[in-house]
């Protein structure tokens, strides 16, 4: 994924901060490169400079590229469509997001893609109920 990409997806998913679920969440980390290790909604982001140095500040893109900010994606998907399964697969260059629903007692089949997981997941979360 380029950083044009990462940046585009970072960008979609910050449209959507505020709805509820979608928040940033501890571990997540910017495009420049900044951890979060706490997120209070009346200052924002604290984040990780360096060595116990840390700093509040406005909210930034999400690097949807960093392992541990996918996995908060991937937490925010499965909250969002109340998953009681969601399967991750790549095929001949395309990512898919299989969610099994699970809503008074009824089960819901939805499948999302994407150039890349990040992408299929960002699709996933937009067309959240």
């Amino acid at each position: 994924m380029t950083d044009e990409q990462a940046r585009e997806l970072g960008e979609r998913w910050a449209d959507m901060v505020g709805i509820a679920g979608v928040t940033w969440r501890v571990g997540m980390l910017n495009m420049g490169g900044r951890r979060v290790i706490a997120y209070a909604r009346d200052r924002g982001v604290k984040w990780a400079v360096g060595d116990n140095v840390w700093c509040w500040a406005e909210v930034e893109i999400p690097d949807f590229r960093d392992p541990a900010t996918l996995g908060c994606l991937l937490a925010q998907v499965m909250e969002k469509w109340n998953a009681a399964e969601i399967n991750l697969s790549n095929y001949k260059s395309c990512a898919y997001v299989e969610i099994k629903e699970s809503n008074l007692g009824k089960v819901i089949e939805v499948e999302f893609r994407g150039d890349s997981l990040p992408c299929a997941l960002i699709a996933a979360l937009e067309a959240a109920p």
